[in-house]
């Protein structure tokens, strides 16, 4: 909703501040002068956008009732834009492991802090949509250990429990370390802006690369190389 409106008659309304939540519409009219005219209580939730002598045009815009807003609810994050790019990718390096959907899970649970508390590991693989008990929190092992043969995670020990803290990487400095190995196909490379990359002589669009992925997987993870983990516990 525009906050400031001209009328056909020269004069300005303004629209008084209201919280998110508060449907109310009430503007104050001020002449061509800048003089205060009077104040107008508009029907909640019209957004005007033409004003006359006599009339009002507007629109109502309900779709606050029906989305999910973050400026009005709690449990949200910020995310990159290229994180579904990142998770494609990783389904696609994983062969029998979907890593995506744990990858998507450690990100929804960040507090823009990069750092994850593993406190229930049962809790999180049911979240991933793994079965409940010990057969689903082994996939979500595996998965976790992917991620951090990938380079998207580095993962630390809690005391005795080996899976304590994920550091989250910056997904797009994972996805161009894993270009470095050639693993990375065509239609996921990204430049600055975030926008697909195409490779000289080939398209970037979803493609043969992608169907030749899960060929070359054998190869491609064998030759990974996981470097010795770089200690973040002073961090937490």
């Amino acid at each position: 909703m525009n906050p400031i409106v001209p009328d056909a008659l020269g004069n300005l309304w303004v629209r008084e501040y209201t919280r998110l939540s508060d449907p109310s519409s009430r503007w104050t009219v001020f002449d061509h002068e800048g003089y205060w005219f009077g104040t107008v209580r508009l029907p909640d939730g019209l957004a005007p956008f033409d004003i006359g002598n006599d009339y009002v045009l507007g629109v109502w815009r309900d779709a606050d009732d029906v989305i999910w807003h973050r400026k009005s609810e709690t449990g949200f994050c910020t995310i990159p834009r290229t994180l579904s790019l990142a998770a494609t990718l990783i389904k696609h390096l994983g062969n029998r492991i979907d890593a995506s959907r744990v990858f998507i899970d450690l990100w929804t649970r960040n507090f823009d802090d990069g750092l994850v508390v593993i406190n229930d590991p049962e809790a999180m693989a049911a979240s991933c949509g793994y079965a409940r008990g010990g057969r689903g929190v082994r996939t979500w092992r595996q998965a976790i250990h992917l991620l951090e043969e990938l380079g998207f995670i580095r993962l630390e020990a809690k005391g005795t429990r080996t899976y304590g803290y994920v550091l989250l990487l910056h997904p797009n400095d994972a996805v161009e370390r894993l270009r470095e190995k050639g693993v990375v196909p065509d239609w996921c490379e990204v430049d600055d802006h975030d926008r697909l990359r195409p490779r000289p002589g080939s398209s970037a669009s979803f493609g043969w690369s992608a169907v030749r992925v899960p060929i070359r997987i054998a190869w491609d993870i064998s030759g990974l190389t996981v470097g010795k983990r770089e200690v973040f516990s002073t961090r937490v």
